[in-house]
């Protein structure tokens, strides 16, 4: 996973998955599974990366992250509810 500073938002990737949520098991983690070439996803990262800040900003006791959900399918297949892709 990527901690970049300038981002509120958590980038997980499915290598490590199970592993940032169980080293986070205290503590809530809200995940966007997004598609990189995705329409929809692409209208609603500035909404996360906005969720985010405020969380960070407010000390929220939770984190914010996303995953590219095309590139982790397996992932996907786990734990989001269909349809996916995301459908407009």
């Amino acid at each position: 996973y990527i901690y970049e500073e300038e981002n509120p938002i958590v980038t997980i990737n499915g290598e490590k998955f199970d592993d940032f949520i169980y080293e986070h098991a205290e503590t809530p983690v809200f995940v966007f599974f997004f598609g990189p070439k995705c329409g929809w996803c692409k209208r609603k990262i500035q909404l996360w990366e906005d969720f985010a800040t405020e969380a960070q900003e407010k000390d929220a006791g939770f984190i914010v992250a996303r995953m590219d959900g095309f590139s982790n399918m397996q992932v996907i297949d786990r734990y989001t509810a269909r349809p996916w892709p995301p459908q407009a």
